[in-house]
């Protein structure tokens, strides 16, 4: 499947927010790789980076806030006890299918907002959090879409460290700063046009580069049985 930007428009979306739409869009799809991960890994905070739960939890609670500012509101007590409990698994823990439903949902209000955003107001000046930090309804929604497209970065390298692609280390011992840099050498292929592939690929080389031994794991989503 193509990127979205390579589809064409997005019904109802006026052009000027089309590339925010297309790359929310892309970062919904690009998620969906961890649908078969257990709890366990879902969990896990391998060099005590954030767990993909958190960033599934996050996502749509992000994307929430940062739509409810460029409404011209402010958060509500139940934004913000749900901000509160992003990293929190849950007892039992929360499952991935669920938790991407979540993103999807997001993602889905998110596109309706900007189905319903005219153009003309997209300068017009919003106050962010309880400093009412000053930006506009454009402002906003760029960050919504950078915002989510970073956070779903993050989410398939930890994927792939949770699968135990690193040998002989388990996930746990994977040095912090080795994860860092193939999540910031992730995001920087993104800008430069990579596809998600092409982007792993960039990953998992700054991980050999600083001396950790990857073994590419066989990818679920090409089975055929």
């Amino acid at each position: 499947m193509s990127e979205a930007w390579l589809r064409g428009p997005i019904e109802g979306v006026p052009a000027e927010l089309m590339p925010i739409a297309h790359s929310l869009v892309d970062a919904l799809e690009e998620i969906e790789v961890v649908l078969d991960l257990d709890a366990g890994q879902l969990w896990s905070r391998p060099a005590g980076a954030a767990s993909v739960g958190f960033h599934l939890r996050h996502i749509p609670g992000a994307l929430d806030r940062l739509l409810t500012y460029a409404g011209g509101a402010q958060l509500d007590e139940d934004q913000l006890a749900y901000l509160r409990s992003e990293a929190e698994p849950g007892d039992p823990p929360l499952e991935a299918p669920p938790l991407v439903d979540g993103v999807r949902r997001g993602v889905e209000a998110a596109l309706d907002v900007l189905r319903a955003t005219d153009p003309d107001t997209l300068l017009e000046p919003r106050e962010v959090g309880r400093k009412r930090i000053p930006s506009t309804v454009q402002g906003l929604l760029f960050h919504a879409a950078e915002h989510t497209r970073r956070h779903a970065g993050q989410v398939i390298v930890t994927e792939r460290v949770v699968r135990r692609a690193v040998a002989p280390a388990p996930a746990a011992s994977l040095p912090a700063d080795a994860l860092e840099a193939a999540l910031d050498a992730w995001e920087d292929a993104g800008l430069r046009g990579l596809c998600g592939e092409g982007r792993v690929e960039v990953a998992v080389d700054v991980l050999r580069s600083r001396g950790v031994s990857v073994v590419r794991p066989t990818d679920p989503r090409s089975s055929t049985g």
